[in-house]
């Protein structure tokens, strides 16, 4: 599991910087509307975002629910490298 993010982070970085900060955002709202609103772009857009990289990951990152999206713990781990990356 976590090869996976770690390969995605290190060796693929470049080309997934838009899926993955659209996933930090989004993480970091806890909301993939406010990343639409913010990026100016349709939920649609970011949701088909986040599913390629979790599709590259191999990984299930968020699970969507009623108020927005709740991280699942690979999501997690991927969050806090990302704050590393992006701050």
């Amino acid at each position: 599991m976590t090869n996976n993010i770690e390969y995605v982070l290190q060796n693929d970085f470049r080309n997934n910087i838009l899926y993955l900060y659209d996933f930090y955002i989004a993480a970091k709202c806890k909301n993939i509307k406010h990343v639409a609103l913010l990026n100016k772009t349709s939920y649609t857009t970011i949701s088909r975002s986040i599913r390629n990289l979790e599709s590259k990951c191999s990984l299930r990152l968020i699970i969507p629910n009623n108020r927005g999206i709740e991280l699942t713990n690979d999501g997690i781990k991927l969050y806090k490298n990302l704050v590393k990356k992006f701050n």
